[in-house]
């Protein structure tokens, strides 16, 4: 049967019940992020993320305010993990029941940047490893942020990596390649080596 509902919003008894799934994979990222190279790396995109967004002040209504000294507080993984448990443990977090396998690629989940910026994940993300479940699951709490899509993570990571910023518009499916290049970065610097 597929999945139906994920979160504080439970299930019958005869439904795939994917809590445990989704909650492994909060418990993965947490994990996958004490190590050293993953939290340096993420937390320098978060920042980048945020300088990013602040230096955009005339085209965005999000706002990140530093703290003079070009840090800005609160912008970091534990409160972006926090929110998607929070997420979760409110039932914004769904299984949408459907594939996600599309164009020779698979998106596993998705988060919607309004409202509780609630994730939906499709079928595959349920049959991933445990660490390609917290992998995905880092991806998407890095969305919690308001403003913090694909193409801003991925230009902040890319940037902290030392390559150059990448105008996405110009690919045939901008958020596409953008989030794969985000899932790229994230599995190099976050993955079990």
């Amino acid at each position: 049967m597929k999945p139906t509902l994920v979160g504080a919003r439970g299930q019958t008894p005869d439904e795939f019940n994917p809590d445990p799934y989704v909650q492994d994979g909060i418990n993965r990222a947490g994990e996958l992020f004490d190590n050293n190279r993953c939290k340096t790396f993420i937390s320098r995109v978060l920042q980048r993320a945020a300088a990013d967004i602040d230096a955009r002040w005339w085209a965005t209504k999000e706002r990140y305010t530093s703290d003079g000294n070009g840090f800005y507080p609160a912008v970091d993984f534990a409160s972006a993990l926090g929110s998607y448990a929070n997420a979760f443990n409110n039932g914004w977090v769904t299984a949408s029941g459907n594939p996600g396998a599309h164009d020779g690629s698979v998106t596993y989940g998705t988060t919607r940047p309004t409202g509780h910026y609630p994730v939906s994940w499709n079928d595959e993300f349920f049959s991933l490893s445990r660490n390609e479940r917290g992998l995905n699951t880092l991806h998407e709490a890095l969305h919690q942020f308001p403003g913090f899509v694909d193409a801003t993570l991925a230009n902040a990571e890319s940037f902290v990596d030392g390559q150059a910023y990448r105008d996405y518009t110009r690919d045939q499916n901008p958020v596409g390649a953008a989030s794969q290049n985000l899932n790229e970065l994230i599995r190099d610097y976050c993955a079990p080596r």
